[in-house]
């Protein structure tokens, strides 16, 4: 069984955030039937009976793929079925925390400085 195309990465959710990336069928089985976090429901089971099918030649990997994320979003964890989509997600992420990192930044430095003391002289040419 050769890799897939695309990454599949899932977020598990808690107070640090966790991401399992899963890159082909062999690996998807093996994560579903020993470590899968969430919910054995209706999807899981799919997801299950499509890896049996996919390694055994009986149906194609972008099914597996399809399935996966399905049984992920049923027990409330994120699949990002792509490289692309995971990445622009962590880049909002990183984005969003600079961005306030910079503003806190920026207050500080101006609460140093009281406008009152400040000078401007105009200088004439």
């Amino acid at each position: 069984m050769a890799e897939w195309d695309n990454v599949v990465t899932i977020e598990l959710r808690g107070e640090t955030k966790t991401f399992v990336r899963i890159k082909s069928t062999k690996e998807a089985a093996k994560y579903l039937i020993e470590a899968w976090p969430g919910s054995r429901d209706a999807a899981y089971h799919d997801a299950v009976v499509a890896c049996a099918g996919a390694l055994r030649g009986l149906t194609n990997e972008r099914r597996v793929v399809e399935v996966l994320c399905k049984a992920a979003s049923s027990s409330n964890l994120i699949a990002y079925d792509s490289i692309d989509a995971f990445e622009a997600e962590m880049i909002s992420a990183i984005r969003m925390a600079l961005d306030t990192d910079l503003q806190s930044c920026l207050e500080a430095t101006l609460n140093k400085f009281e406008l009152n003391s400040i000078n401007f002289v105009e200088v004439g040419i």
